[in-house]
């Protein structure tokens, strides 16, 4: 009998739970799109929402530093990159492994983060962006 190694035992694992993953987004967007002409009162919640507490936790030391709609403009673009669908597509549409994924999300979300606070703290667009 032979015995997998870790490495392809992990390989499989991710590859699950890549495709569990896809097979959950896919249903999440599915039931959006049905949804998308109702009024909001009558739409059944899709997700919950997980990654905003930790958005908010990570940007927690930028308010107070930086206006409010700033703010909330960095945590709107962080969500692109902490996300399963940003994985998805890193996977499938550019061919990489979810590790090669996820290492390439964590430099995005810091190179997005470090052009923010770059323009963002830049007093010509400080003044730029509260008078927008």
């Amino acid at each position: 009998m032979a015995r997998r190694s870790s490495t392809s035992s992990h390989a499989a694992t991710s590859t699950a739970s890549a495709a569990s993953s896809r097979s959950a987004w896919r249903v999440a967007l599915e039931q959006w799109c049905r949804q998308a002409e109702l009024p909001e009162s009558e739409r059944v919640p899709i997700h919950e929402g997980r990654r905003n507490e930790p958005i908010r936790t990570a940007i927690g030391p930028l308010r107070g530093e930086l206006p409010q709609k700033d703010v909330d403009r960095i945590a709107h673009a962080l969500g692109l990159v902490i996300s399963s669908e940003a994985v998805i597509a890193l996977c499938d549409a550019v061919g990489l492994d979810i590790a090669a994924a996820k290492k390439s999300l964590l430099d995005a979300g810091r190179w997005l983060l470090s052009g923010a606070l770059a323009e963002l703290t830049d007093p010509t667009e400080i003044a730029q962006s509260r008078n927008s």
